[in-house]
């Protein structure tokens, strides 16, 4: 059986999260002014939590990192602004 989970990510540069293992990710998109990501998880999760890199970048920001996965972008509507959002992977 699965669960949806959600996290809400600060508007920085790099963050870290912690899922359980196998979680998937479903979507991105604001939520009370945040970029929040959704998660797919065992409802009953077993073994230890892994940690997951976030990077943000907002359009025309300068990325550095060479492994990264989009994940989608997000539109800060009362800001005006739009933020992209990938995982840092190890591939």
């Amino acid at each position: 059986m699965k669960t949806v989970w959600k996290q809400p990510l600060d508007i920085t540069d790099i963050q870290q999260i912690y899922l359980p293992e196998g979680a998937e990710i479903l979507s991105c998109a604001m939520q009370f002014n945040l970029p929040t990501i959704w998660f797919l998880v065992d409802a009953e999760p077993k073994g230890p939590l892994v940690e997951h890199v976030f990077r943000i970048a907002g359009t025309g920001h300068l990325i550095e990192e060479d492994r990264l996965q989009y994940i989608g972008t997000v539109h800060d509507v009362p800001l005006g602004l739009v933020w992209h959002l990938f995982e840092v992977t190890d591939e």
